[in-house]
This record gives structure tokens, sequence and C-alpha cells, in this order.
């Protein structure tokens, strides 16, 4: 009631009251910081395994139970949502709100990393990520010209991406799309089976000898040289692993196999 009286009788205190005090509004209104992307900890965990050339039914009985059932009994778990397709698991975790999010993805890594020998040896490394707002591109440039898909790749890749880090403000940048070179060996299905082999076992050598290892240091004097074996191979004709052995004449003049260079499997388009 004293509100409304003062009011009627004092009209020019109380309008200079109620203008202090929108100015003041207005002052720190002006002043907030204002994010387009604030941070923002949404409780989610991903698990992203790669098993390539295995289906649904192998991707789902080989790694995502198994991973479903390690992560299980962290603390704070609401939800656990798996996808199995070819080639890929995805098992998605959701915990509480209010989770800390690093502990449980550090959990989540501790699970995994338990039950690793387990899984297929031919699977990636399980990839564990948290769901990052700020992590989503805030901008995306694409490319165009007369070039060849390969050479606009690599013009990405080597220039661009290399001017566009150095940009103040730019925390990382991250090239996708194009044609990348790689060295393809094209198997003769019949000229296998003729020598009673199967792709398994051809491919073998070529992931165990395409490798640069140490080979442990030789001190001389004063000096320590490292020593290196190399065993990546370099170009298509040369340094090619002998295949499995069988009967019969050596795979390259049997025409097993035909390497030959080739774009990689895109990403992006």
């Amino acid at each position: 009631m004293w509100l409304t009286r003062a009011a009627i009788n004092r009209p020019t205190l109380i309008s200079m009251v109620f203008a202090a005090l929108i100015v003041v509004g207005l002052v720190f209104m002006m002043r907030m910081p204002v994010e387009q992307r604030p941070k923002v900890d949404f409780p989610f965990v991903t698990v992203v395994t790669i098993y390539q050339g295995a289906g649904p039914q192998e991707i789902e009985t080989l790694i995502t139970k198994p991973i479903e059932d390690a992560v299980s009994s962290i603390a704070n778990l609401k939800n656990v949502v798996s996808n199995s397709q070819d080639g890929i698991s995805v098992v998605s975790l959701e915990f509480e709100l209010g989770t800390d999010l690093p502990t449980a993805a550090a959990d989540v890594r501790e699970k995994v990393d338990a039950i690793r020998n387990s899984l297929p040896q031919d699977a990636e490394v399980p990839t564990i990520t948290k769901a990052d707002i700020s992590a989503i591109p805030v901008m995306t440039i694409g490319m165009k010209g007369p070039l060849p898909a390969r050479e606009l790749r690599r013009l990405a890749d080597d220039v661009v991406k290399d001017r566009l880090a150095r940009v103040k403000g730019t925390a990382s940048v991250a090239v996708s799309g194009g044609d990348l070179r790689e060295i393809q060996v094209l198997v003769d299905k019949s000229r296998l089976a003729a020598y009673n082999l199967t792709m398994a076992r051809w491919r073998r050598p070529y992931g165990s000898e395409n490798l640069n290892v140490p080979g442990g240091s030789i001190k001389q004097g004063r000096r320590d040289f490292a020593v290196r074996v190399l065993g990546e191979f370099s170009d298509r004709g040369a340094d090619r692993p002998d295949a499995p052995a069988h009967p019969g004449p050596s795979d390259r003049r049997a025409g097993v196999e035909h390497p030959a260079f080739g774009p990689g499997a895109r990403g992006g388009y």
C-alpha cells in the first residue's frame, strides 16, 4: 500500500528509480558475454570400432556385444544404444545429467582396453569420443576447379590446410573428400583357386612385411648410428612380398596379382 501511496505522492522519484533500473539493466545486458556456440557438456560417449569385411551379424557377435557387456557396469550409465553395420560397430553410451564426462570417458576407455585382446585381431583399435559441441565445424569450405580430384586433394592438404591453420583463432582444420593415392593389388580369383589359396592367406604377407621397423643401433667411437629395416613398399613393381608357399611357378610369373595405382575409398564428396 505504501508503494502505491509513494507513487501517487512522489511520481518524479518513482520515475527516476525505474529509469535507473532500466539503465542499469541495459548496461549489464550489453556487457553480458554472448557465445554463438556455448560450451555445453552432453553426457554421451561413443565407441566406434572398424572391422573391414565383416557383416552386421559378425560385427554384432564379435565386437558390439562384448563392448556392451564390458561397459554396462560403469557408474551413472543411463542407456546403451548400439548399431552394427557392414564393417563398423557404434556403441553410444548415455550418462546421467551432471556426470563428470572426462571421468566417464576414462572409465569407458579402461573397460574397452580390458577386452581389447578378445576382439578380432584384424579389427582396428576402438575409438572413444565424447560429445563436444565445440568440435562441430563452424565453417565448411568447398573446392572446385579444372584440376583432377587427386590434385585438388593434394592442393587442399599441402597448401590450403596449412594456411587456414595459421589464421588467428583457428583450433583445427580437417580435409575430407577427393581422391587419395593408393597402391591396389588386384587378385585373379581363378588363379588363386588354382593354387588352393584363400584371400586371407594371400593378404597376410602384405600386412606383415609392409613395415619399417627399428633394428637397434651401432656404436662407432663417439657416434651412435640408428639402424632401420626398411620393408615398406614404395612402388608397384619392387619389394613385393613373396606369395605364400604353394606348388607351381611364382605368383609374378603366374599372374595371380596385378598391382596398380588407383584412388582410395572416398570418405566424402
